[in-house]
C-alpha cells in the first residue's frame, strides 16, 4: 500500500505584515541586547549569590536595562497597542516582578527579596525587547547572532584558560581531574549552557542555507562537545536524553538522522583527544598555581608557548577535520537523504521512529556503561566514572530529593505568597532532615515556589505554558512561521528550563536573561490576534487614548527599576570604597564611605555589620561600654527587618558575651536552634550551637552552684544534659541511605568535656569518664584537649581507676598538669 504524501502549508516568514522599528530605537535596543550578551558572561554570569562581591553586577546590569528598556517604550507609548497574543505575553512577563513584589509584605528577607524583584524586573523586561526586535527578520537574525556568539565566546575563553592564555579563577579546576566550570565557577551551570549551545549549532549546521555558517558552527561542535564532556556534569548526561526527547518530534526525519551523525562525529573526535587535552591542561594548571601562589597573581603564557601550542595543535586539526566531515555531509549526504527518504518521510508517525529508538538505545548504553561492559571503556576514563555512578542512591540525587521534600515544608507554612527572595537560604535550616548545608535548593522551580509561593506559581507557569503552547500551535504545528527562523529560541529556553529543574542555574543572571530573551523570541513567532474591540472589559486597551496607559505605565515601572538599581549600585561602589580604604589604612576615609553607604541602604545587612565591626574594633581599643550600646542599636534595628540573617545572630551572641549577659547569649543559642534543627552555624570557625548552649548551661549552672542556688543549678544542667541527649538521639544517621552526606554532626570534645564537668560535679565520676573517654587521646597542644584528659583523669582517679599508660604519657609530656590533677581528685565540689 502507497504511503499518501501530505502537502506542508506554505511557511511564511516570521516578521509578516510588521514593519521595521523606528531605526534609532532599532539600533539603540538590539544594541543593547548585543552589549549585555557579551559583557554579562564575563561578570561571572551575573550570579545572583549570598556574598556582596556578586551584587554590584547584579544591580549594574538592571540599571542599564532599565534605561534602555525606558527610553524604548517611551517610544511605545505612541506606536504600541494590545493587539496580538504576543502583546499579551510581553505584559504577563510583568508577573515575574509583580509576584516578588507582592511577596515583600511576607518576606523574610527585604534586602534578598529586593534583588529578586529587580533581577526579575529586568527578565521581564528582556522578554519584552525581545519578542519586540525578534518580529522583523533583522532583528530576529541579529538576536540569534548575539545568543550563539556570545556563548561560543564563553567556550573559547574557557579554552584558552585551560592552555594558559587568559585566566579567570576557578573557570578549570583540579576537581577528579579536570573540570570545566567557566565563568561561571560551577560545571553544571557551564553543562546547562552547553547543551544549548550545541543544539543551537547543530541547528544551524543543518539549516543555513550559507557554507559560512555551515562551516563556522561545525567548526565548533568538537570544543562544545569536549567542553561538555569536561564538566563533568551527571545531570547534563541524564537530562540531555529528555531535552532531546523534547526536540526531535518536531524536526524531519532527515533532521533526526543528521542531528545523530554529527552529533557522534562531534563527541567521538572529542573521545579522541580528552585524555591529551586532559594532561596538558592539567599541567598548565599546575602551572598557573604556583605563580599564583608566589606572586598573588596567575601568570598566563603566550599561544606561542610549548605546553600551550601543543594543546591548540591537538585540539584545533581535529575540529577543522571533524568540520570538513560535517560541512561535505551536510552539503551532499543530506540532499541525498531527502530524496531517498521523501516517501516515509509523509508518514504520519515518522517523526517518532528516531527519538523511540533514542529511548531504547539510550536505556541500553547505559546499562552497559554501569555494568562495565567494552562500551564503557570507549569513553574518557573521567566521563566512564561518571556516567556508571548515575544510580539514585547517588549522594547528589538523594540530597536533592531531601532538598526537595524540604523545600516543600517551608512551601507548606507559606503557601500563597511564599517567603520572598532568599527564604530558603534563611530557613532551610529549620526544616532540613539531615545536617547539609547548601544554600540553593537545587531546582529553580522549587525554588520559585517557596520564595513566592501560588501566586508567583500562577504567573511564572501561566506565562511559561502559554509561551510553548502557542509556539507549538504556531510555528510546528499550524506552521504559520517558518520554523527555522525562530527554534533556536525553543531550543535554549527549553533545554535551560528542563535542566534548571534539577540544579541552580537560573540564579545566574545571565543564563536566566538568556532564557527569557528566547522566551520573548519564541513570542515574537506567534501571530494568533486578540480580537479586543468592542469587548467591554478589554475594549480600552485598543483605544487611541486609553491604550497608552498600559506602556505607560510599564515605562513607570521601568523608570523605577532604574532609580532603585542605581542607587543600590551606588551605595554598593561607596561600600567598596570604604573596604579599600580600610585595607590601605585611611580610617577617617573609610569610615565616611561606610557612614555614606549606610545612609543610601540602612538595612543593608553587610553594611550594618561591617559598622558593627568597627564599632567593636574601637571598643577593643577603648573599652567604653558605651560603644557596645551603639553596637546593640544597630543589631536591634537590624534584626527587625533581616531576623535570620546568621552573621547577625552571630554579633548578638557575641555582644552578650562581652557584656557578660550569659542568660542572654544563652536565649540567643536556643533561638538559633528553633531555627537550626541541627545546631550548624555554617561559618567555619563558629562552633555548633547545641555546643555552644551546653557550655552556657555548664557555666551558669556552675554560677548557681557558688551562689547557693541549687534550684538554678540543677535547671541549668538538667537542660544541659537534655540537650546532650537530643544530640545523641539525632545522631541516629544510619536511617539515611547510605550514599547520601552530611556535614559533620554529634558530641565532640567540647560538649563532652562540659558534660563531664557536670557529672563530676555532680559526683557521679563513672559517667563523667565514659563520657570523655572517646576524646581523651585528641590533640594535647589544644588547650580544650589538655583539659578534657586532666578532668578524665581525675575521674578516675576518683573511682579509683589510674589509667597508668595515659597518665604516664600526659604527664611525661606536660608535668604541671600533676598537680592540676591532685588538686581535682582532692577537690570538694
Amino acid at each position: 500500500m502507497k504511503t499518501k504524501l501530505t502537502k506542508q502549508p506554505e511557511r511564511l516568514p516570521v516578521n509578516l505584515g510588521i514593519s521595521e522599528p523606528n531605526e534609532i530605537i532599532y539600533w539603540t535596543g538590539l544594541g543593547f541586547i548585543l552589549l549585555f550578551l557579551f559583557i554579562a558572561p564575563f561578570r561571572t554570569g551575573l550570579y545572583n549569590g549570598y556574598l556582596i562581591q556578586y551584587e554590584v553586577n547584579v544591580y549594574g546590569s538592571a540599571a542599564w536595562t532599565a534605561l534602555f528598556f525606558f527610553l524604548i517604550s517611551l517610544y511605545w507609548i505612541f506606536r504600541w497597542r494590545i493587539s496580538s497574543v504576543r502583546d499579551a505575553l510581553m505584559l504577563l512577563a510583568w508577573g515575574l516582578p509583580l509576584s516578588y513584589l507582592l511577596s515583600g509584605f511576607v518576606a523574610v528577607s527585604p534586602y534578598s527579596n529586593g534583588k529578586q524583584i529587580l533581577l526579575h524586573a529586568m527578565y521581564a523586561m528582556l522578554f519584552g525587547l525581545a519578542a519586540y526586535f525578534a518580529r522583523s527578520q533583522s532583528g530576529n537574525r541579529m538576536l540569534q547572532f548575539g545568543i550563539m556568539t556570545s556563548g561560543y565566546m564563553v567556550v573559547i575563553y574557557c579554552i584558552l584558560n585551560m592552555f594558559g592564555n587568559a585566566y579567570f579563577r576557578d573557570a578549570v579546576m583540579e576537581d577528579q581531574g579536570l573540570r570545566l566550570t567557566a565563568v561561571f565557577q560551577y560545571a553544571n551551570a557551564y553543562a546547562a549552557v552547553l547543551i544549548a549551545l550545541l543544539l543551537g549549532c547543530l541547528h544551524f549546521i543543518m539549516s543555513s542555507r550559507s557554507r559560512v555558517i555551515v562551516a563556522l558552527n561545525a567548526l565548533m561542535l568538537v570544543p562544545l562537545a569536549l567542553s561538555f564532556s569536561l564538566t563533568l556534569s551527571r545531570g547534563g548526561i541524564v537530562v540531555l536524553p529528555l531535552i532531546l526527547l523534547a526536540l526531535l518530534p518536531f524536526l524531519s526525519v532527515v533532521r533526526q538522522i543528521c542531528f545523530f551523525i554529527y552529533l557522534g562525529i562531534g563527541f567521538t573526535a572529542s573521545f579522541l583527544i580528552t585524555d591529551r587535552i586532559k594532561s596538558i591542561s592539567l599541567e598548565m594548571l599546575k602551572r598557573m598555581k604556583a605563580s599564583y601562589e608566589q606572586n598573588g597573581a596567575a601568570d598566563t603564557v603566550s599561544l606561542l608557548d610549548p605546553l600551550s601550542w601543543k594543546g591548540w595543535l591537538t585540539l584545533v586539526p581535529v575540529s577543522i577535520g571533524a568540520a570538513a566531515l560535517i560541512v561535505i555531509l551536510q552539503l551532499y549526504l543530506a540532499p541525498l537523504m531527502e530524496r531517498k527518504l521523501a516517501r516515509f518521510a509523509g508518514w504520519k508517525w515518522s517523526n517518532w521512529i528516531v527519538p523511540v529508538g533514542l529511548i531504547a538505545l539510550g536505556g541500553i548504553g547505559l546499562l552497559l556503561i554501569t555494568q562495565g561492559s567494552m562500551v564503557g571503556n570507549l569513553l574518557p576514563q573521567a566521563l566512564h566514572q561518571r556516567i556508571a555512578s548515575i544510580n539514585l542512591q547517588q549522594h547528589s540525587v538523594l540530597e536533592r530529593l531531601m532538598m526537595f521534600a524540604d523545600s516543600l515544608k517551608i512551601f507548606a507554612d507559606r503557601p500563597v505568597l511564599g517567603g520572598g527572595g532568599g527564604v530558603w537560604e534563611a530557613l532551610f535550616t529549620a526544616y532540613q532532615g539531615a545536617p547539609y548545608l547548601p544554600r540553593q535548593v537545587h531546582s529553580y522551580f522549587f525554588e520559585y515556589l517557596v520564595e513566592t509561593g501560588l501566586v508567583g506559581l500562577i504567573f511564572l507557569g501561566g506565562l511559561l505554558l502559554l509561551v510553548f503552547i502557542f509556539y507549538i500551535k504556531n510555528v510546528f504545528l499550524s506552521k504559520t512561521t517558518d520554523p527555522d527562523q525562530s527554534i533556536l529560541y525553543y531550543l535554549v529556553a527549553m533545554s535551560i528550563l528542563l535542566h534548571s529543574a534539577l540544579d541552580f542555574e537560573m540564579s545566574y543572571g545571565y543564563i536566566a536573561a538568556l532564557v527569557f530573551l528566547c522566551l520573548g523570541g519564541m513570542a515574537s513567532a506567534v501571530t494568533t490576534e486578540l480580537r479586543l474591540e468592542g469587548s467591554k472589559l478589554w475594549g480600552w486597551l485598543t483605544d487611541k487614548t486609553w491604550g497608552r496607559l498600559v506602556p505607560g505605565m510599564i515605562s513607570a515601572a521601568a523608570l523605577i527599576v532604574l532609580i532603585i538599581s542605581f542607587y543600590d549600585y551606588q551605595a554598593n561602589r561607596t561600600f567598596y570604597t570604604y573596604l579599600d580604604q580600610s585595607m590601605k589604612g585611611n580610617n577617617a576615609h573609610a569610615n565616611q564611605a561606610l557612614e555614606k553607604a549606610l545612609k543610601a541602604r540602612p538595612n543593608h545587612p553587610e553594611y550594618v555589620l561591617a559598622k558593627v565591626n568597627e564599632l567593636n574594633k574601637m571598643y577593643n581599643q577603648t573599652g567604653d561600654s558605651k560603644i557596645l550600646e551603639e553596637v546593640a542599636k544597630h543589631l536591634q534595628q537590624l534584626s527587625k527587618k533581616e531576623p535570620y540573617n546568621r552573621l547577625l545572630v552571630e554579633q548578638q551572641f557575641i555582644l552578650h558575651l562581652r557584656k557578660d549577659e550569659l542568660p542572654e547569649a544563652l536565649d540567643v543559642a536556643y533561638s538559633r536552634l528553633e531555627s537550626s534543627i541541627w545546631g550548624l552555624s555554617l561559618f567555619e570557625d563558629f562552633p555548633n550551637w547545641y555546643d555552644r548552649a551546653v557550655d552556657l548551661n555548664l557555666q551558669l549552672g556552675d554560677q548557681a552552684r557558688k551562689n547557693n542556688d541549687p534550684a538554678a543549678q540543677q535547671k541549668y544542667w538538667d537542660d544541659a544534659i537534655q540537650l546532650y541527649q537530643t544530640v545523641l538521639d539525632k545522631m541516629e544517621l544510619e536511617q539515611l541511605p547510605e550514599g547520601q552526606m552530611h556535614e559533620p554532626f554529634g558530641v565532640g570534645p567540647g560538649m563532652a568535656l562540659s558534660i563531664g564537668q557536670i557529672y563530676y560535679l555532680r559526683n557521679d565520676y563513672k559517667t563523667a569518664a565514659d563520657v570523655m573517654e572517646p576524646y581523651t587521646e585528641g590533640n594535647w597542644e589544644l588547650p580544650a584537649s589538655r583539659e578534657l584528659t586532666r578532668w578524665y583523669l581525675a575521674a578516675g582517679m576518683r573511682q579509683g581507676e589510674e589509667h597508668p599508660p595515659l597518665y604516664d604519657k600526659f604527664i611525661g609530656q606536660f608535668p604541671d598538669e600533676k598537680e592540676w590533677i591532685e588538686g581535682m581528685v582532692h577537690y570538694d565540689a
